[in-house]
């Protein structure tokens, strides 16, 4: 069963937290795991495979931090919810797009329009289990 659920896709709402953030990473890192397991079937068990992270960020404001800073904030949210230790993670793509950089985009890349049936502020995220497929 733990197969069948990959790709696993799901949005957050809000302004991700990154590792320099003075607020609180809590409500953050609950929000992700919260809509991760939303997404997951009951009775779901932490996948013990290798995968990946595609993380998608799209503010509605000009960004504060770095991309790269929330990376670890959603890793470690998804410990224990969608698989067993964030050590199974072998890759991650991480993304941030601004309203400029697809308003008036024609063609989108699948997994981007796929993301904008959200209203920013929100972060997609995507859980694989075929890195592969995605990077060519």
């Amino acid at each position: 069963m733990n197969g069948s659920v990959f790709p696993l896709k799901f949005a957050v709402k809000g302004t991700p937290v990154g590792l320099k953030a003075t607020k609180s990473k809590k409500p953050w890192m609950d929000a992700v795991a919260r809509e991760a397991s939303l997404a997951l079937p009951k009775n779901w068990q932490p996948s013990e495979k290798e995968l990946s992270l595609t993380i998608y960020d799209f503010p509605a404001d000009p960004p504060q931090g770095d991309v790269d800073n929330i990376i670890k904030r959603i890793q470690d949210a998804l410990n224990e919810v969608v698989y067993i230790d964030d050590k199974q993670v072998s890759r991650v793509v991480a993304q941030r797009f601004l309203p400029s950089d697809y308003e008036y985009q024609e063609v989108l890349p699948d997994l981007v329009a796929e993301a904008l049936v959200n209203d920013p502020p929100f972060v997609y995220i995507r859980v694989s289990t075929e890195p592969w497929s995605e990077a060519l």
